[in-house]
Order: structure tokens, then sequence, then C-alpha cells
């Protein structure tokens, strides 16, 4: 209980708009797990050319993850066939993935469960990760097998193969795999997250990371949340006027454009950045059309792409969580999962 009056207390403080959200698929759930397993690890490296700066790292100072979390997976559920697709980005070992695309494909059978998580993506050195300067790709498998559920617990078979490999063009050729397999235990987390909309803004924004670093999550580590930014806020009042909704005057609602390095640092903390449309316009109006949302979609993607240096995740919020025709065929357009409020 004490968690919650903080993570409240932290939401009445920032202003933000606070809503706990349930993805809108039949079932949501966000398996997450260490890897207590002996590991079959395999490091190779060898400089392309001869010269300065062209030099493989030691050995152990290049690291993947001993503690395997997933991101949170919204699944559908169809008869006894689980699947998911998502995209994501963040910090991983001694590297930090730009740009990922999770497939889950499984199945449940009673209180049986079975599934296979695949991703591939590309990834930087996390050492500099806010240059976002290409190293190579990464594949990334996982099965559970044999899998009872029980409570808020699978207990079965995992096995896993990480790989990461160094483009051609980068001056080292890099190679290093993970493997490791046996029997483990799954915590099945709530399927809820907490999300804020607006921003990024100096100062509260940041206030907001700082606070949800102090409140640990059931798996022990920092709670990480969903941030729908704004592209760039209405310049002065004509502006203001033409986007916001009538019952909205004299608000800030904050600017990717201006503060990029708000939004670099929310990723890197595991935050989800999602969109919430380049001037926080009220579809309601009647100048906006379905390509009028579809450009106001675009436009702040551009944002969230120039300040993340990849591609932004696929989540999107309307502004007022308005979700009339024209948005939902927006949306649907641009291939965007919409996360809309499902509590409070």
């Amino acid at each position: 209980m004490k968690k919650i009056y903080m993570i409240i207390l932290l939401c009445l403080l920032s202003t933000f708009p606070f809503i706990f959200t349930s993805f809108s698929q039949a079932e949501s759930w966000k398996p997450s797990f260490s890897i207590d397993l002996p590991v079959q690890d395999t490091f190779s490296c060898a400089p392309r050319f001869s010269g300065p700066g062209c030099q493989c790292p030691p050995e152990n100072t290049v690291d993947l993850p001993s503690i395997v979390s997933f991101p949170y997976f919204p699944i559908t559920q169809e008869g006894n066939t689980i699947s998911s697709s998502l995209s994501t980005y963040g910090p991983f070992g001694d590297f930090y993935i730009t740009d990922a695309d999770w497939t889950l494909n499984g199945s449940i059978d009673g209180n049986l469960v079975d599934f296979t998580l695949d991703g591939t993506g590309r990834v930087t050195n996390e050492i500099l990760p806010e240059l976002f300067e290409p190293v190579g790709s990464i594949t990334i498998r996982y099965e559970v097998n044999d899998a009872a559920r029980t409570g808020n617990q699978i207990i079965g078979r995992f096995s896993s193969d990480i790989q990461i490999q160094t483009d051609p063009s980068n001056c080292v050729d890099m190679r290093r795999t993970q493997q490791a397999s046996g029997a483990v235990k799954i915590k099945i987390l709530p399927n809820f997250m907490i999300t804020f909309d607006d921003g990024p803004l100096p100062e509260l924004t940041e206030f907001v990371f700082a606070a949800l670093r102090e409140i640990t999550a059931d798996d022990d580590q920092p709670i990480r949340a969903g941030f729908f930014m704004v592209g760039d806020d209405p310049d002065g009042l004509a502006e203001e006027r033409y986007y916001y909704a009538p019952f909205e005057f004299w608000t800030v609602k904050g600017s990717v454009r201006d503060y990029p390095e708000i939004v670099k640092a929310g990723a890197l903390l595991g935050h989800i950045i999602g969109n919430h449309t380049q001037h926080h316009a009220w579809f309601r109006w009647p100048w906006f059309d379905t390509e009028s949302v579809k450009q106001e979609i675009i436009e702040a993607e551009g944002e969230l792409s120039n300040a993340l240096g990849t591609s932004p995740s696929k989540i999107f919020r309307p502004p007022y969580l308005v979700n009339n025709e024209k948005v939902i065929e927006g949306t649907s357009r641009l291939l965007k999962n919409q996360v809309l409020r499902k509590i409070f």
C-alpha cells in the first residue's frame, strides 16, 4: 500500500494527467524473470583495418545482461493461441538497442503456457549512447516450454539465444553470443502501467523521472512508465485556439523539439515514449479530418525520431482521449496502437 500512496502523491505533485492504463487486447501480461542458469558465452573480435582507434575492447568489458526483463507486452489471446508484436528501445547490458522489433507467439492450454519471443534490432555501444552510432545488429530468441501457470507465476523450461554482431562498415569484426537453458520461474506482473501525458517540460518531467527511480516495482527495479509527449507546443494564442480544446486556456503542454535531451533521458531510463500528436490537437474541431489527424501523428513521430536518434515506439494516445472515427481511421492507416484510459 505504501507504494500505491507514493505513486498517487507523485502524480498529484507532477500535475501531469495521470492514468492507469490497460491495453485494449483481450489479455495483457508482462512476464519477467532473472536468468540463474549456466551460460555458454562466446566472444570473438578482430580489427578490420589497421590504425589508431581501431582496436577490440577487452572481452570482460563487453557484457550482455545477466537479468532478462521483458518490456510490457500487450498479448492477444484467440482461443488457445497467444501472440504479440512490439517495437522497443533501451539499455541492454553494455549496449543500447535503438530499434528492436519483437514478435511473441505461443499457446495456452488450461494452466499450461508455451511461447517463443523473437527480437531483432540495431545496437549501439552504451558507453556513448547519446551518439546513436550504429554498432551492429542483435537477434534474441527466448523460449518457454512445458510451463505451468499458477497464480502469478509460470514454472517451466527456459532457453535463450542472444547474438550481437558489428556492421561490415565497423572497423572491428566483433561477435558475441550467449546461450542458456534450464528451469526457471517467471513472475506475471499486473496488466496495467502508469502513464503521463504531455511534456517534455524542464524540471517537471525530470522531477517525475527522479521520483520514479525512488520507487521499485515487484521485480525490484525502478518503476518504468509511459510518457506520451507533444511534438511542439502551439506558438501564441491564435495557434492555441486552433489546436487546443475550447475549455483550455493559457496552458503549456511541452515540446519534444525544444527539449530533446529530456526525451532521450527518459528512454535511457527504460520508459516507454509515446506519441501525443504534434500540437496536442483536439480532434473534435471540424477542421480536423482523417488526413490532418495523420499529419499530426506523423509530425510528432518525426520530432521523436530526431530526439531519440531512432524510430519511436508504435503507441499513441489522442489528446483529451478523443477517439472518434477520424482518429480511429488515421491511426489504423499508420498502424499505431492506441492506448486509452481504462481505469480512473
